[in-house]
């Protein structure tokens, strides 16, 4: 009987958490728009900005309005969008919950966001 109480616990918990984590995925989501130049953009209602946009040497370039910039050469960003299997929206989308909690940070490495990647997931 007690296994059986712990094991309904367990998963009422597990829901609740699943339930956060899609519905803070889905706020994300819902805030990302593709802009006349096919570029994306976020806004939330917090005032929170991020784009991404190619510029004309093919090389991707992420900023937000926390002065946070990054870019990727085409190859760079050729590997960080095969790990998300070729989904840009999933790809900007982990940028900006990456980027959340910094500041003026300027051109961090690709190695750096790689890293910070497969520690944090």
């Amino acid at each position: 009987m007690k296994n059986l109480l712990l094991l309904i616990l367990l998963s009422i918990i597990t829901a609740n958490l699943s339930a956060q984590y899609n519905r803070d995925r889905d706020d994300i989501y819902r805030n990302i728009s593709i802009d006349i130049l096919g570029d994306l953009q976020y806004y939330n209602s917090n005032g929170s900005k991020a784009s991404l946009k190619k510029n004309i040497f093919d090389d991707v370039i992420y900023n937000d309005s926390r002065n946070n910039e990054s870019k990727y050469t085409k190859e760079q960003w050729a590997e960080l969008l095969e790990k998300f299997n070729g989904d840009k929206k999933d790809c900007f989308a982990w940028l900006i919950r990456l980027n959340k909690g910094y500041e003026n940070q300027k051109n961090r490495t690709f190695k750096e966001y790689i890293r910070r990647r497969n520690t944090k997931r």
